[in-house]
């Protein structure tokens, strides 16, 4: 809760700004193409740094049981 106003004006002038030049690059460009490929490429680096982080976690020899979504043992 500490940071949830810093977090907020964070993502408020990032969205902001991002808005702003997807908006002007699909304007000069007249595609649309751009909304897809963003989407994308955040999907694509989630998965990437989730993998890293798998991978780091193993190499530590942490063990992690699925315990469902909200993180309950099993």
């Amino acid at each position: 809760m500490e940071y949830a106003l810093a977090c907020f004006i964070v993502g408020f002038i990032s969205t902001y700004f991002g808005q702003l030049g997807l908006t002007i690059l699909m304007k000069r460009s007249q595609r649309n193409s751009y909304i897809a490929f963003s989407i994308g490429g955040v999907v694509l680096l989630s998965a990437l740094l989730m993998t890293v982080q798998s991978l780091l976690s193993m190499a530590e020899g942490e063990h992690h049981s699925s315990g469902g979504i909200c993180g309950k043992d099993s």
